[in-house]
């Protein structure tokens, strides 16, 4: 069933790959105490905006390389969120952060 699988409950997982054979990924990330998450709505469109801030998480703050330690992997997903968040200006918000938005729009609903 499975091709490869390593996983330490303090380490990060490394290498999952699944044969060809179809198998519930649900039973298989559950089996290996893997959280899946889904979402809500069942909208595809969702899972593109996922997919996309995955991308930038990984290309532009480095978070597909290997960590030494779950600590470290853990320390720079939260610096990168929070910049992701807080410090890069984003083309789809006229070149504001999502905090500047939502401050604006927070701002607004008070009102």
């Amino acid at each position: 069933m499975f091709e490869k699988a390593k996983l330490k409950s303090n380490e990060i997982l490394k290498t999952f790959s699944i044969s060809s054979a179809p198998i519930p990924v649900e039973s298989i990330a559950e089996s290996l105490g893997i959280k899946i998450s889904m979402s809500e709505q069942a909208n595809p469109y969702e899972n593109a905006v996922a997919e996309r801030v995955n991308g930038i998480l990984k290309q532009e703050f480095m978070l597909d390389k290997t960590f030494p330690d779950i600590k470290t992997a853990w320390k720079a997903v939260k610096e990168a969120i929070k910049t992701y968040n807080e410090k890069r200006p984003h083309m789809s918000l006229g070149y504001k952060t999502p905090e500047q938005i939502y401050k604006v729009n927070n701002e607004l609903s008070t009102y």
